[in-house]
């Protein structure tokens, strides 16, 4: 996640940014984010494509506005990149920012192809983040975030969440091996159904 501001400035944390400021997002993940870290900022709705929406902020709608970091980058436009978020604190979206290639089962030389330029921490890292999504039934639309890292055999799982109007805003830290984190995904999966859904 990143921030781009209507005036071009730049930020080095979230905390430096402007008090009582404007900021757009359609992301109910965002929004309970913002609501919990920084409750001075005003929160507004936007939609659109990535054009329609810095346009929109340019024009005054709005001091700031939330995107993908990699959707910018992808477009070349990372130089409106004002402050990018750090995912320990400003924890993203499952899977953002990581690219799935499907092919034919049948297909073996394109499989072994594939195989040589996937990295096996990212795609572990995916699994982990999918297999919580998966569990608790929900998809892009909910205040849900997850972010696993796996480093030599050690493995963080950070996982966020609030009920639909993005209050009871909860956050949890899972460590240990694969195997244990991946039980606790498992047990933490009706703790947060039963916020998310009320």
């Amino acid at each position: 996640d990143c921030f781009v501001f209507s005036d071009g400035s730049t930020y080095s944390s979230l905390e430096a940014l402007p008090t009582g400021m404007s900021c757009a997002t359609s992301s109910l993940r965002r929004k309970a984010l913002l609501n919990y870290l920084r409750p001075d900022i005003l929160v507004k709705d936007i939609r659109g494509n990535v054009d329609t929406r810095l346009s929109k902020c340019s024009s005054g709608y709005a001091d700031a506005v939330i995107l993908s970091s990699v959707g910018l980058i992808r477009l070349n436009k990372q130089h409106l990149i004002g402050y990018e978020c750090n995912p320990e604190q400003f924890i993203p979206a499952p899977g953002q920012g990581v690219i799935t290639i499907q092919a034919l089962h049948s297909n073996s030389k394109l499989i072994s192809y594939l195989n040589t330029l996937n990295k096996t921490p990212i795609q572990q890292q995916c699994l982990l983040e999918q297999r919580l999504v998966h569990a608790v039934g929900l998809d892009c639309n909910y205040p849900l975030g997850v972010y696993a890292v796996v480093n030599d055999g050690n493995v963080t799982v950070r996982v966020c969440w609030s009920q639909t109007d993005c209050t009871d805003y909860q956050e949890h830290l899972i460590q240990g091996t694969y195997k244990s984190v991946e039980h606790s995904i498992d047990q933490l999966v009706e703790i947060i159904k039963d916020t998310i859904k009320g």
